[in-house]
Order: structure tokens, then C-alpha cells, then sequence
């Protein structure tokens, strides 16, 4: 069983990630104050974007796009890169 944590998007107490769905200081932050009620509710916007504006995961632009996405979404800082 996971961990419990403070949503900072649910403004919850929630189940914790097992770990860091992203690389580097974002992967840290999400997995440090995002629950996984909150990353499934991104996955799915992340799908709608994906669908919406035909993106390819594989392409530099479009992962960047998804993470600029992805930012908006949790409310996160510009510092973390």
C-alpha cells in the first residue's frame, strides 16, 4: 500500500504515486505532492490532447507541448524544469 500525501491539485489526503511518473525535478514533484486520483485525472486530459491536436510522443515538440500541458494543469512553478 502507498503512502499518503496532501494533493496539492485535490486539496486532499490521497494515495501517493509508487514513483515518480516523470523524469528529473518535475517526476520528483509530482510524486512528492501529486496523488494517483490526480495523475489518472491528467492521463486522461493527457489522451484528449494527444487525440485533439494529433500529437506523436515520440517528437521532441509534442513532448514538450504535453509538458507545458502538464504544468497548466498541476499549477506547477516555472522553476521546476
Amino acid at each position: 500500500m502507498s503512502e499518503k500525501i496532501f494533493c496539492s491539485y485535490l486539496k486532499t489526503e490521497e494515495e501517493s504515486l509508487d514513483q515518480a511518473p516523470w523524469p528529473g525535478p518535475v517526476g520528483l514533484y509530482l510524486k512528492e505532492h501529486i496523488s494517483k486520483k490526480a495523475w489518472l485525472l491528467w492521463l486522461e486530459e493527457q489522451t484528449k490532447l494527444i487525440n485533439e491536436n494529433r500529437l506523436a510522443v515520440y517528437k521532441a515538440p509534442d513532448r514538450a507541448f504535453l509538458m507545458e500541458k502538464l504544468k497548466i494543469f498541476f499549477q506547477l512553478n516555472d522553476e521546476i524544469k
